[in-house]
């Protein structure tokens, strides 16, 4: 298990957010040397969009592919949904 904090400014939106936040994640465990990981969040839309290859024109489009590009070097990943309260 891992944690990391990782501070930013400016964001448009809270779903930026989100996904800086799980693309920091996956960053973190591949230097790490994780080969098999769970990913948690508690944004719905970006769990969903990482488990579905569907393009689409959303801001966060670059953070999702960028996500998949870098979670190409585990073994396995999952993307699990957390509520917030739960997080």
């Amino acid at each position: 298990m891992a944690a990391g904090t990782y501070p930013f400014e400016h964001l448009a939106d809270t779903m930026v957010a989100e996904a800086r936040a799980c693309l920091s994640a996956v960053i973190l465990l591949n230097e790490l040397g994780f080969r098999e990981v769970v990913v948690e969040g508690d944004s719905l839309t970006i769990m969903k969009k990482l488990r579905v290859h569907v393009e689409d024109r959303l801001a966060i489009s670059v953070l999702i592919k960028e996500i998949r590009v870098r979670a190409q070097n585990f073994d396995s990943v999952e993307y699990n949904f957390i509520p917030r309260q739960g997080n």
